[in-house]
C-alpha cells in the first residue's frame, strides 16, 4: 500500500513541472540606406555549420531604387544561422551609398553600426571608400573590376554570440 501512495505522489509532481521552452536565436541584419543608382544589394552569410561534415551559405538579394528617403533592407537568416563570414555586397554599379545605420541582431543581442563605430565593427575592400562625416560609401572600379564589399569583423560576431553574464 505504501508503494501505491508513493507512486501516486510522484505522478502528481511531474504534472506540475514547467516545460523548458527553447528560445530561438534568429540572426537578422537590417540597414537603412540611400543609393544614387538602382542596384542589387546582397547580404551573404557563408560557412554556417550544419553538422561536423556540412556547411551552408545563405544569400539575400534585394534591388534598391534611388530615392530621396532611406530605404530599408531586412534580411532574416533564421534560427542559429550565423557564422564568422557576414558580407554585404554593394552591387554591380559604381555609385554613392549613404547609410543611416546597419543593425545586427542575434537572439536577444543587437549591435547598431553607424559612422562613429564603423571601423570598430566592419571591414571593407579596395573597391570601397568611406566618408565617415555623413556615413557615405562610394564604390569604384579598379582595373576594370568592381566588387564592393563590407564585412563584419570578428569582434562584432563575438559580441553577438557572447553568452549573458560574460
Amino acid at each position: 500500500m505504501f508503494f501505491t501512495l508513493a507512486s501516486c505522489n510522484n505522478s502528481k509532481s511531474s504534472e506540475t513541472e514547467i516545460p523548458i521552452v527553447e528560445v530561438k536565436e534568429e540572426f537578422e541584419l537590417v540597414f537603412e540606406l540611400k543609393t544614387s543608382l538602382e542596384d542589387e544589394f546582397k547580404v551573404i552569410v557563408n560557412n554556417i555549420k550544419v553538422d561536423e561534415f556540412q556547411k551552408k551559405s545563405i544569400q539575400v538579394i534585394e534591388t534598391i531604387p534611388p530615392s530621396s528617403g532611406y530605404e530599408k533592407l531586412k534580411a532574416n537568416f533564421g534560427d542559429k544561422n550565423i557564422s564568422n563570414f557576414i558580407l554585404i555586397n554593394l552591387g554591380k554599379k559604381e555609385k554613392v551609398v549613404e547609410f543611416n545605420y546597419i543593425s545586427f541582431k542575434y537572439g536577444q543581442k543587437s549591435i547598431v553600426v553607424d559612422a562613429s563605430n564603423f571601423d570598430e565593427f566592419m571591414n571593407y575592400n579596395k573597391f570601397v571608400s568611406i566618408d565617415k562625416s555623413n556615413f557615405t560609401i562610394t564604390t569604384q572600379k579598379i582595373g576594370n573590376k568592381h566588387n564592393p564589399i563590407i564585412s563584419a569583423k570578428r569582434v562584432l560576431i563575438n559580441k553577438l554570440l557572447q553568452k549573458e553574464g560574460k
